[in-house]
């Protein structure tokens, strides 16, 4: 039986540290809702209607994902999953109101 679930986003110092579920080649680009995986680690549900070819989709997720939150996308990078559909994000020098804007997403319905 599983624990408690994880929370996906976790803060380090001025760093925020996220994990995604990434839906590439969606017909709707989509921002918001939770995911709980078998081991019952929480993430964050984004779409991109970009192919994983070639990093195209991991390009639009920190594009898609520093526009939300008004953050250079230079701050934005992939830690882990680079391939995968489950990644964890680095937003570096992320302040509290970045985090309560991903606390709203996670909180969101998904489309």
């Amino acid at each position: 039986m599983a624990g408690s679930p994880t929370a996906a986003i976790t803060r380090k110092g001025e760093d925020l540290f996220l994990r995604v579920k990434v839906t590439p080649g969606a017909r709707q680009i989509g921002l918001g809702g939770g995911w709980l995986d078998a081991d019952q680690n929480q993430s964050l549900c984004i779409k991109v209607n970009q192919s994983p070819d070639d990093g195209k989709a991991n390009k639009a997720v920190i594009l898609l994902l520093a526009k939300k939150l008004g953050q250079p996308k230079s701050t934005i990078s992939i830690l882990r999953g680079q391939t995968s559909r489950y990644k964890t994000l680095c937003i570096q020098q992320a302040d509290q109101a970045c985090q309560d804007q991903l606390q709203a997403l996670l909180a969101k319905e998904q489309a």
